[in-house]
């Protein structure tokens, strides 16, 4: 899985941090998992994306979903960094910045 996740209790909220690449597969089913497991324990989780240098457009519409359902469940899903720079192209990260 090329996607790490770990998670912190807090008394008012829980945040899963999240560092890799989020794509299509088995990432974003355990990406759903724990955000769900979270939601049992918390009503108010954050997701910091910070170290999350790829995201595709499957993973994207996941996030777009868990927010929804939290909303629908009476919880809240806060994205945190999300002012990191992200690929959304296959290219070699590496390579991007030497385009740039």
């Amino acid at each position: 899985m090329s996607i790490e996740f770990r998670s912190e209790l807090l008394a008012d909220r829980a945040i899963l941090y999240c560092v890799g690449q989020l794509k299509a597969g088995n990432e974003t089913v355990e990406l759903r998992k724990r955000v769900t497991s979270l939601l049992r324990q918390r009503r108010t989780i954050v997701l910091d994306l910070g170290r999350v240098n790829y995201i595709d457009s499957s993973a994207l519409s996941v996030l777009v979903g868990l927010y929804s359902s939290a909303r629908t469940a009476h919880a809240e899903i806060k994205y945190q960094n999300l002012v990191t720079a992200v690929s959304y192209n296959r290219r070699n990260q590496s390579d991007t910045l030497a385009a740039a």
